[in-house]
């Protein structure tokens, strides 16, 4: 009875500390908000299904989806639903809407007409340009001084998702210039984790594709089913209970002290310079540049530099022209912070940071012509 007794009390424990860290967290960021909305009255407060329902009464909207969380099924999406008005998040006032191409992607459709590109971005949100409207995006940046750019950057993609992403949508019948690889150490290391784990592997291999733009049709099906039943359960009571009972918040603060302790705990650099490898290969064959951008978690940044160093080694010993922000991008600059982040929790940039890194772009490869 006497250790009976004890395991309740140790599961109580557990579940008090997960409830404390449940109430904690969501309310750092709802005063957060509270204060931005003080500030500014048009501040927009509601959550992102909120305004998902408030914008479907007179219209038809979806939501962005990241193709990470559909890795097992037998069809990887790579991006959203095609032609859609998409919502995206919102870090600074307002929810980013943006219309997608013709494939899903976060760019004006004109662009897949043009006959010449300086280059084609591949990444995740922050090449997605999440949280800000698209012109104030990276490749929106570009795009304003003429450098005419497809963006097939996606929200949670992963380094794998994003060969994928390369070799599902590169357009065969341009001439381009540059492959622009923008690595945010945020979560790419960590999401490689899971990718490796599924059918994205394949990949690797030359040959392999999904024929995603000959199964358009089904991919924004799937997707239009699986963001409706996403949009139904996505109340904030279920995912409380849900979570909690799952122990999500205190596992996720555990998980974060080790990886802290250990910060490149099960990173996978053999894969990852098989994948810069890949690109490098698949700019070579087509007589293209291939340049990677690093780009810093602007708040755990020092957690990473053990692999920062690893991954510049790879990329050193590899030939690969890399443009490094580890430096200029970090929150303890507290000038560079107000001007460049939205927001005092993590977040991506604003669109003074997204034009920063733009331009950055803009001076390297203006000097390689």
């Amino acid at each position: 009875m006497g250790k009976l007794k004890y395991l309740i009390y140790t599961i109580l424990i557990v579940y008090f500390f997960e409830i404390y860290l449940s109430r904690i967290i969501p309310e750092f960021i709802e005063n957060y908000r509270f204060k931005k909305a003080l500030e500014n009255k048009n501040f927009d407060k509601r959550t992102r299904l909120e305004i998902y329902k408030d914008l479907n009464q007179f219209d038809n909207y979806t939501v962005t989806t990241s193709p990470i969380n559909f890795i097992n099924k037998s069809l990887i999406p790579l991006s959203g639903i095609s032609l859609k008005k998409t919502i995206d998040c919102n870090e600074d006032g307002f929810f980013s809407i943006f219309l997608s191409d013709r494939y899903g992607f976060n760019n004006p459709d004109y662009l897949w007409e043009s006959d010449q590109l300086d280059a084609i971005l591949i990444g995740d949100s922050f090449t997605m340009g999440s949280c800000v409207n698209r012109e104030n995006s990276i490749s929106g940046n570009l795009l304003l001084e003429n450098f005419i750019n497809i963006n097939l950057g996606y929200s949670g993609n992963g380094p794998l998702l994003e060969l994928a992403s390369l070799k599902e949508y590169y357009p065969t019948n341009k001439k381009v210039k540059y492959i622009i690889h923008i690595f945010y150490e945020g979560n790419d290391y960590h999401d490689l984790i899971m990718e490796k784990n599924s059918q994205l592997t394949n990949y690797i291999e030359n040959n392999f594709s999904q024929n995603l733009i000959s199964l358009d049709d089904k991919k924004n099906l799937f997707l239009a089913k699986e963001i409706e039943k996403g949009m139904k359960i996505s109340s904030i009571k279920y995912l409380k209970i849900k979570q909690i009972f799952k122990l999500f918040n205190l596992r996720s603060r555990i998980k974060l002290i080790i990886n802290r302790k250990n910060n490149e705990f099960s990173f996978d650099f053999d894969l990852l310079e098989k994948i810069f490898i890949n690109i490098k290969r698949f700019a070579s064959d087509r007589s293209v540049e291939y340049l990677v951008i690093y780009i810093p978690d602007a708040i755990n940044s020092n957690f990473y530099d053990e692999s920062h160093k690893k991954l510049k080694k790879i990329l050193s010993k590899n030939d690969i022209n890399f443009l490094d922000f580890k430096k200029s991008l970090t929150r303890n600059n507290k000038n560079i912070s107000d001007k460049f982040f939205p927001a005092k929790y993590r977040s991506h940039l604003n669109g003074n940071g997204y034009k920063f890194v733009a331009n950055e772009i803009l001076k390297i490869t203006n000097n390689n012509q």
